[in-house]
């Protein structure tokens, strides 16, 4: 864990797939533009669409990134919460 700035979280590498790196900005960004339910696009990346396609336990490995991001800036929401409010 380290203290680290919006613009470098989003552009920490967090993901490695066929030798190219994914960072937290291009997976939320795929998300919202591609696979959400307001922006869905029936054209998907080949890359993207073989992350969504396999994973472990049933869940696609980009799924299980996407979390992972969703947690990490939920908790760093609930501190930041707490500190204004303290």
């Amino acid at each position: 864990q380290r203290v680290t700035n919006l613009e470098d979280f989003l552009d920490h590498k967090i993901l490695l797939f066929k030798e190219r790196k994914y960072t937290v900005g291009e997976i939320i960004e795929f998300f919202a533009n591609k696979a959400g339910g307001a922006h869905f696009s029936p054209d998907v990346r080949e890359d993207f669409a073989q992350l969504l396609s396999f994973g472990l336990f049933g869940q696609p490995i980009l799924v299980t990134a996407l979390k992972q991001i969703a947690e990490v800036s939920a908790m760093r929401g609930l501190r930041l919460g707490r500190f204004l409010l303290a």
